[in-house]
């Protein structure tokens, strides 16, 4: 399903894949979550949330995406 975004970022500017920027958003809509500030509450921005959004993306992330 996200294999087939593109990204025309510039190489240097990527930190996440557009897989991993694209799961954690639709993760904190799920949780209800519509603020960027509310992302990083101690609810949401936990190391076992990190670690759950790292496997799904098949990325290892030591944050989540902004």
């Amino acid at each position: 399903m996200f294999d087939n975004l593109t990204d025309t970022r510039h190489q240097s500017y990527m930190t996440y894949t557009m897989k991993a920027i694209c799961v954690a958003r639709l993760f904190t809509l799920l949780c209800r979550i519509t603020t960027m500030t509310d992302i990083f509450t101690d609810t949401f921005d936990t190391d076992n949330c990190i670690k759950n959004i790292s496997k799904i993306c098949k990325q290892n992330l030591k944050e989540l995406p902004y």
